[in-house]
């Protein structure tokens, strides 16, 4: 999905990384099976799994 953004191909290396890096801590990854579950929660209103995605999402905004 990254390879199909208006960006430069800097920022679209750099997101890719970043995504390639981004994990879950210990204490995050306790109560998700995997990232997809973080999002599903996230969209159920989960203060964690909101936190985990912002944390995502200002990994991806660092790029540009």
């Amino acid at each position: 999905m990254v390879a199909t953004l208006d960006v430069s191909d800097p920022v679209k290396a750099c997101m890719t990384q970043e995504i390639a890096d981004f994990g879950l801590t210990e204490e995050q990854a306790t109560g998700f099976s995997d990232f997809d579950d973080v999002a599903a929660k996230a969209a159920e209103g989960n203060e964690l799994a909101l936190q985990i995605m912002g944390d995502f999402q200002s990994a991806l905004a660092s790029c540009n």
